[in-house]
């Protein structure tokens, strides 16, 4: 069990890794929902692509419950 977990945290590593895009966070939302997950790799996903996302200056909107490009507030 141990084995298959590590094997699906790299596969989600992996796929996080190569998101550049908020299309392509939003993608791997949508994969990750179809894998069968084992003990807290669910959870490890999100963590995962919150990171790569905020990496790359998207920040998750819960009223589109999509990633988005982050809004820079107006200078006054």
């Amino acid at each position: 069990m141990v084995s298959e977990y590590e094997a699906i945290i790299e596969l989600v590593k992996s796929n996080a890794d190569e998101c550049l895009t908020a299309e392509d966070c939003n993608e791997f939302l949508g994969w990750v929902n179809s894998v069968t997950h084992i003990w807290d790799s669910k959870l490890q996903a999100g963590t995962m692509i919150n990171q790569k996302a905020k990496s790359l200056g998207f920040a998750y909107s819960k009223i589109n419950k999509a990633y988005e490009a982050k809004m820079e507030a107006a200078s006054v």
